[in-house]
């Protein structure tokens, strides 16, 4: 009765008004349905929250461009507004396509209390009650529940609905920042045990041996794409021969010596620059073809060697790399790290776009060069045009993710792009009390 209780209470506050996402940005894209994520922020979060608690689905790219206007406007207006047409719903009815939406079903919930009482019916039955105390504000109900529902993860009735709930959110905003979508669309999330496809860049590495999970025997090589398979709730190790190049704990769309080694990895770092001089001096095919090619010779002398990439001296390195391929001449450090910096600005390249909100709010659009230079215009809800400006790091932040850091018309603008999930994001604040947030995607040329 718990969870209940406060369920009531929360909802209960709806007479109070509030019910603003203002959480830290959250990264998107997550491609499992339980892989934890992050709670979305802002008048964008407030927007895709509503929108999948009413249809099911996410918004157009145009509906999540004014949606996110309107919520970043107010709120708790939007969301009365988007249930208006609900009006001749009845509460009972409401309730539970709300809740279906959610994902919190009797398939999902299955605790019950101590007078083995089901809690779902429990919290169904609140939520037709709370409609009733509050008709005309059922819209700020639904987004107090949503609230709620995504801060939930980590209890024990509504956790894993929450992790569902949260990563649908996610993969529901990848879908409206893409000025493809034209409609709104139902995003399927990808179940545990799905193969996933990703693709590892030290440039293309091919040929490179791949462990999915716990396997004893390798799972397979990369192939001319780089690319390797293994289910999405699994970690991936690579290896060339038995030397272990690294691992990460799922497959990601792309993995760089950087996801190997952490947060905070650069080109420079000690242990990321001895796995790219290891792999460009074994390859068979020149680096600045934009390929490396681990031949089956060279795996096959270094089935039974080892090395640790972190604690190596560079005089053991080139005596290993001499070993597994007679002849090889090492690559130097200052070349590994050129190299290196040049794959990752690689990946930041094209052009991305989408929405900002916070005091006011409109729409951006982006080219990253491939020296990773930033370079653009933001453009106001009133038609006022500034100037993006800015530069990536080559230093990964997070999984996958690498820090920006630019100005618009002066305004600071810092954030963060995702080589995997392909999304841009982060915040704005003039200093002067006045700031908000910015979300976007790869789009089309």
């Amino acid at each position: 009765m718990k969870i209940l209780a406060v369920t009531l209470l929360t909802l209960g506050l709806v007479a109070c008004g509030g019910g603003d996402l203002q959480d830290t940005p959250a990264s998107v894209g997550v491609p499992s349905a339980t892989a934890k994520a992050a709670k979305l922020s802002g008048g964008a979060g407030v927007a895709l929250h509503m929108y999948q608690a009413l249809y099911g689905k996410a918004p157009s790219y145009v509906l999540m461009t004014d949606y996110t206007a309107q919520a970043t406007a107010n709120a708790s207006a939007f969301a009365n507004t988007l249930t208006s047409p609900f009006a001749n719903t009845s509460h009972t009815a409401l309730a539970k396509l709300v809740l279906d939406n959610l994902g919190v079903t009797a398939t999902t919930v299955k605790a019950v209390n101590s007078k083995g009482e089901s809690e779902y019916t429990l919290l169904l039955d609140a939520v037709q009650q709370i409609f009733g105390a509050f008709p005309t504000l059922r819209g700020q109900v639904i987004l107090n529940m949503t609230n709620l529902l995504a801060d939930l993860e980590a209890d024990g009735t509504y956790g894993a609905a929450a992790v569902v709930y949260n990563n649908q959110a996610a993969a529901n905003q990848a879908y409206a920042l893409n000025a493809a979508n034209t409609s709104p669309g139902v995003v399927a999330l990808v179940p545990d045990g799905t193969s996933v496809t990703g693709r590892f860049v030290d440039a293309t590495v091919v040929g490179l041996a791949y462990k999915c999970g716990n396997s004893a025997a390798l799972s397979g090589t990369t192939d001319s794409n780089g690319q390797y398979t293994c289910p999405s709730n699994q970690s991936v190790t690579f290896y060339v021969g038995g030397i272990l190049i690294g691992s990460v704990n799922s497959p990601r769309a792309v993995v760089t010596p950087l996801d190997l080694v952490g947060v905070g990895a650069s080109p420079s770092n000690q242990t990321v620059n001895n796995m790219v001089r290891f792999l460009m001096s074994i390859s068979s095919t020149a680096p600045g073809s934009g390929t490396l090619t681990i031949d089956p010779a060279v795996a096959a002398a270094a089935a039974a060697m080892s090395i640790d990439f972190a604690t190596t001296t560079a005089a053991h390195l080139d005596a290993l790399i001499g070993n597994v391929k007679p002849g090889a001449t090492p690559v130097t450090s200052a070349a590994a790290i050129t190299h290196l910096t040049g794959s990752i600005n690689g990946l930041f390249a094209g052009p991305f776009s989408g929405t900002f909100g916070g005091a006011f709010g409109g729409n951006w659009k982006v080219t990253v060069d491939s020296a990773g230079q930033v370079t653009g215009t933001a453009t106001d809800s009133d038609g006022g045009v500034g100037v993006v400006t800015g530069s990536m790091s080559t230093a990964m932040s997070t999984a996958s993710s690498y820090a920006f850091n630019g100005s618009s018309g002066g305004t600071p603008w810092i954030g963060a792009l995702n080589v995997s999930t392909r999304q841009f994001s982060g915040t704005w604040d003039t200093g002067s009390g006045v700031s908000g947030t910015f979300t976007g995607m790869a789009s089309q040329p």
